[in-house]
């Protein structure tokens, strides 16, 4: 299905989680004194980072190049602002769309939006939403009003997530 144009708004239930894994830590200022300026990723960051790669599908060799860069202070591409991906995939799940952007590094980004329950509804009828479950709303005039439907972001060092109204013009 395709989308003439989308309009989406987050209200007051946006939730924004910033906890994946936290990017490398800067130098001490003692150490950056001293001449050592290179960044330290404690192993716990690490782990998470790699248990992250491991989940979404990076095969064991990039995942140990990429982590090998993040200890040595680097940034990957899927981190930095205006780097285009190499690659993009997009996949259904049973209840998500799913954007896989692969970029030269092997670095990812996972985009999620929870697909909605479309429910035909007549002028004369009345219905309840419920909290958390994405319901979408036809009315038979091409458009359609999509309630609470989850959306997240994600890369190594990031995880967004917030619940969306949207309305789609269909094609």
């Amino acid at each position: 299905m395709k989308f003439k144009s989308l309009i989406a708004s987050a209200g007051a239930s946006a939730l924004l989680l910033l906890t994946l894994a936290s990017p490398p830590a800067q130098a001490a200022p003692d150490q950056a004194k001293a001449g050592n300026t290179k960044s330290a990723t404690d192993k716990e960051t690490l782990e998470r980072l790699a248990a992250w790669y491991t989940e979404h599908g990076v095969p064991d060799k990039q995942k140990k190049d990429l982590l090998n860069h993040i200890s040595n202070g680097g940034v990957v591409e899927s981190d930095r602002p205006g780097t285009t991906p190499s690659t993009s995939e997009k996949v259904t799940e049973a209840n998500a769309d799913v954007t896989v952007n692969r970029f030269n590094d092997g670095s990812i980004t996972v985009s999620k939006v929870e697909k909605p329950v479309i429910i035909k509804s007549s002028k004369d009828e009345i219905s309840l939403l419920s909290v958390g479950q994405c319901q979408g709303y036809s009315g038979g005039s091409g458009y359609a009003v999509y309630y609470d439907c989850l959306a997240e972001h994600s890369n190594s060092t990031v995880h967004l997530a917030f619940r969306a109204t949207y309305a789609d013009q269909w094609l």
